[in-house]
């Protein structure tokens, strides 16, 4: 990072300055704040567990992930008319909603109360916001808010059970081959989106390799699955020519089932659990997504239209961005 910073410097105006310039917002700023957030609420450093100090820092996760999705939305979209004019731009607000519903989940102490207001505020805010009208060709309200909500409801407890780096390795996978898959399709701007719920994802990685006592419990999932079904129907939705093909969204939407029965069956890492021992479990429920996530870019990089096919034309159909 330092070299690419120090060629951009160097070269202003330049290829390299102009990459920086587009990703600093939606993707650098977000994933260095959140890594700073992170570290500040868990305190990697303390070597012991501060049970109150923890429970306490459950609203971090939700703030750093809709937070990091309403900065890269803004940075290419400030200012926008409001209401939107376009569909897509809904995710915005849908972020802001589950935010504050991620934020008001952790603050709730009964395990079951924090779960209904993740799951069902989580489901009633998508169904409310979200309408592709003719672009989904069946993805209506109802299923995009059942997904939502039944996502919180099947991650939540694996997030009660698992600690550490791997739910946070499984939304940066999750978000990460999103961002790519977009990009692919023709939607450089949910890509950079996307890509900037994969940075604060990857920061939680990274305060989770140093403190494994980190939890995305009680409010993280409130914005981590709304958002990744939301993002990736979306990506569906307006890819206008279906140059990619199924496989990609079907892989890609296989890594959160395939995170939970992964990470369910892999072995424990309770409290006793060396850090050896946790690493290993980690990384072992973490293995059948990230290989999903490879196939699917995979994929989406062989199957994309090329840059120019010799037409004049433009290779993605960008009409479709207005409906």
């Amino acid at each position: 990072m330092t070299l690419v910073l120090a060629a951009a410097a160097t070269d202003t105006g330049g290829p390299i300055a102009t990459l920086i310039q587009q990703i600093l917002w939606p993707v650098i700023l977000p994933g260095s704040v959140a890594t700073l957030l992170l570290l500040v609420l868990w305190r990697p450093w303390r070597r012991e567990p501060d049970l109150e100090a923890e429970a306490g820092a459950a609203w971090g996760f939700p703030l750093v992930v809709g937070g990091a999705i309403i900065v890269a939305f803004a940075s290419q979209e400030w200012p926008a008319a409001f209401p939107f004019p376009q569909r897509w731009q809904w995710i915005a607000v849908l972020a802001a909603a589950c935010t504050l519903l991620g934020v008001l989940a952790a603050a709730i102490r009964s395990p079951v109360t924090s779960l209904m207001v993740s799951a069902g505020g989580a489901a009633i805010a998508t169904g409310r916001l979200i309408d592709y009208g003719p672009l989904a060709e069946g993805i209506g309200r109802v299923p995009l808010a059942l997904a939502a909500g039944g996502l919180v409801l099947v991650m939540e407890p694996l997030a009660v059970r698992r600690r550490g780096f791997a739910l946070p390795a499984a939304a940066w996978m999750a978000f990460t081959g999103l961002s790519v898959a977009a990009l692919h399709a023709g939607f450089a701007k949910l890509s950079l989106i996307a890509a900037g719920a994969s940075a604060a994802a990857g920061a939680g990685v990274v305060v989770g390799l140093l403190q494994p006592r980190l939890s995305l419990a009680r409010g993280a999932m409130t914005v981590l699955a709304p958002m990744f079904v939301v993002l990736l129907a979306t990506a569906w939705a307006y890819e206008g020519r279906r140059e990619l093909g199924p496989w990609p969204w079907i892989l890609l939407a296989a890594v959160p089932p395939l995170a939970w029965a992964g990470l369910l069956l892999a072995p424990a890492d309770g409290p006793a659990a060396t850090p050896r021992r946790r690493f290993i479990a980690g990384s072992t429920g973490v293995l059948l997504p990230l290989l999903a996530m490879l196939a699917a870019v995979a994929l989406a990089i062989a199957n994309a239209a090329p840059a120019d096919d010799g037409s004049g034309e433009p290779a993605y159909d960008t009409s479709i961005y207005g409906g």
